[in-house]
């Protein structure tokens, strides 16, 4: 959804890291800090409702989706997911017969930045809030409308399923590129669990009476809040915001042993250079 937006952001943080560091002396590469000047401050930091390129080049850090486009070859790779499947077509007598199915497995590696890990529930809960009301996130809402089901593995909370459109060109990206939230600290009471997937999404089309469902009013006004837009922003990628003084900087910091580092020769997806990277709005 943001591959292209990801794929500048990387090849401009890359360059910065080889030509710009910061001015305080180092003593190591413990050191190594790069900065950036904004022209203007982020509004928030929250992928679902974020609009600008500033806004993405930051949550490109913080956040991160099933797979995404390798910058340098261009390849779709896999970034949370183990590997990018094969589309299955459904058979006859199956409930969705004749759609696609994808099965996907998230890394084992794979966790937020507070240690906990990434969950097939984490990928079901990101994909159910687009719909909710309040939440104002077309563009997600343009690639999720083609998926029609989500089927989570019952023995493996890492694994679980997506039924998409057969001829939707863009299934694949469809189903995975779109950075992925954790559940239980944007929803840590499980308000979302008493809700198909398949229902919020008619609800949004039909406009039925999930739409006056008060305790997704509710959740959907705290989610568009500044707590979850400022105070609270965690995701899996290898950077945390660390400080957010309002009219003067943005500071991100490198996650010690983030579980990307040693994996990267399969892709430049997980190269992460600088121990600190320092937005500064001016």
């Amino acid at each position: 959804m943001k591959s292209l937006f990801f794929s500048l952001t990387l090849i401009i943080l890359f360059t910065l890291c080889q030509c710009k560091r910061d001015n305080t002396p180092s003593t190591g590469a413990d050191n190594f800090s790069v900065k950036v000047r904004l022209p203007e401050e982020p509004s928030r930091l929250n992928p679902m409702l974020s609009t600008t390129f500033i806004e993405s080049q930051i949550l490109n850090l913080l956040f991160l989706p099933l797979a995404e486009y390798d910058p340098y070859t261009l390849e779709y790779k896999p970034y949370l997911i183990k590997e990018i499947p094969d589309k299955q077509v459904i058979p006859s007598g199956q409930e969705f017969a004749g759609e696609a199915r994808y099965q996907f497995e998230i890394r084992e590696k794979a966790q937020w930045s507070d240690g906990n890990p990434v969950l097939a529930s984490d990928y079901l809960f990101t994909a159910k809030v687009p719909f909710l009301p309040q939440v104002n996130a077309t563009a997600w809402l343009g690639y999720l409308n083609n998926i029609f089901a989500i089927n989570l593995d019952e023995s493996n909370p890492r694994k679980f399923e997506v039924i998409v459109e057969k001829e939707y060109l863009l299934s694949i990206e469809a189903a995975t590129n779109f950075q992925i939230y954790p559940k239980h600290i944007y929803d840590s009471e499980g308000l979302l669990d008493a809700y198909l997937f398949q229902d919020l999404r008619n609800a949004r089309t039909l406009e039925n009476s999930l739409s006056n469902d008060s305790i997704l009013i509710n959740f959907s006004q705290s989610f568009i809040s500044d707590q979850y837009s400022r105070n609270t922003v965690i995701g899996s990628g290898p950077y945390v915001l660390d400080l957010w003084e309002t009219g003067q900087y943005l500071t991100l910091s490198k996650i010690e042993g983030w579980w990307g580092e040693g994996i990267h020769e399969e892709t430049s997806l997980f190269i992460a250079n600088p121990n600190r990277i320092i937005y500064q709005i001016i």
